[in-house]
């Protein structure tokens, strides 16, 4: 199962991509959490310190495995099987095992368009067994869906705030998902502080697509602030029965 956490900048997406880590982990899944974002936080929401992020190479390095001689900057996947991210490319935390795509760039040094192009293809044809499951923390915003990277993924998972300009962006997701043939979309609500919020997040999605509305939480906001370490274990309840809610209203993913 390849799960895609997308959404507007500041919305929660790795908050929510470490809590589903957690929570496939639980449940007995194999769990690969993916940071898509070069200036992600996915690493350190799972509690990996920060020696010991600055130890994982970028999986897009692994150029054994990539074809990069297409004129037009292309690249393809030669051995998709995730297990090969093995040594300094991957880091084990609490059964979890943590990559990242790309690290930040320099000023001046180019876009990222040959990492998302491997993105995609990783996307496309990783090989997963059955009791499996990749949690991908995209870049924010919709740059995921129009240079195709999620073309691959079974679930995009929509972090959305209570907010006009975030619901748009989730819409946005929402069309751009269903155009790439990706056949599963749910959203999630966050930073949800008043009744009329979530009423206003239940008005805005589809009823059988909105998995959740979840609370604001403090604790979250002080371990965004560097006052709080990251727990190795869910932060809030809320999490888990937002986000149970994924296996239990699609069979694809349930653990039973």
């Amino acid at each position: 199962m390849r799960i895609a956490v997308l959404g507007k900048g500041g919305a929660g997406k790795t908050t929510v991509c470490s809590n589903l880590a957690k929570l496939y982990r639980k449940w007995g899944f194999g769990v690969y959490a993916v940071d898509a974002d070069p200036v992600g936080g996915l690493g350190a929401a799972l509690g990996i310190s920060q020696e010991q992020l600055e130890s994982v190479k970028p999986i897009y390095d692994m150029r054994e495995f990539i074809d990069d001689s297409n004129s037009d900057g292309a690249l393809y996947l030669l051995s998709p099987d995730v297990s090969e991210a093995s040594g300094n490319f991957s880091l084990s935390t609490d059964g979890i095992t943590f990559l990242r795509m790309a690290s930040a760039k320099t000023g001046g040094s180019g876009c990222y368009c040959r990492e998302n192009a491997f993105l995609k293809a990783l996307l496309n044809s990783l090989v997963l067994k059955e009791n499996e499951v990749a949690v991908l923390d995209m870049c924010a915003g919709i740059e995921p869906l129009t240079r195709g990277v999620v073309q691959g993924a079974d679930l995009a998972l929509v972090v959305t705030e209570p907010g006009r300009k975030s619901v748009d962006i989730a819409m946005s997701i929402r069309k751009l998902s269903q155009q790439l043939g990706v056949k599963d979309i749910r959203f999630i609500g966050n930073k949800v502080r008043r009744e009329k919020e979530e009423v206003f997040i239940k008005a805005s999605f589809p009823k059988n697509e909105l998995i959740g509305a979840i609370q604001y939480i403090d604790g979250i906001a002080d371990r965004a602030m560097g006052i709080a370490k990251a727990s190795a274990d869910l932060d809030n309840p809320a999490f888990e029965i937002a986000l149970d809610r994924i296996v239990a209203t699609h069979p694809a993913h349930n653990f039973s």
